[in-house]
């Protein structure tokens, strides 16, 4: 059984795809996912069933490496913004 979370990416590995998750639908029993690499992608929904067998069948992997994250400096960060997150 695969559980995904949300920012997650997947990689389809027959097909050259990375998508990420937006999404979990804990009622509808899957999630909703974009693929990272197309800028005219829009959400699928993917159900459970059907990730869970791609992973037991290693049609699908985990991707560790995001291509997309940028990590914060934390002296590039204003004083305020700083301030703000550490009162959250």
């Amino acid at each position: 059984m695969t559980s995904l979370r949300v920012s997650q990416l997947v990689a389809f590995t027959a097909e050259s795809r990375t998508e990420r998750v937006l999404w979990i639908d804990r009622a509808g029993g899957g999630y909703y996912m974009i693929d990272i690499e197309d800028p005219a992608a829009s959400p699928v929904f993917r159900k459970k069933g059907d990730v869970d067998r791609l992973f037991a069948e290693g049609l699908l992997k985990e991707v560790v490496d995001d291509p997309w994250l940028i990590p914060a400096r934390e002296d590039e960060l204003p004083t305020g913004h700083r301030e703000r997150r550490d009162k959250a």
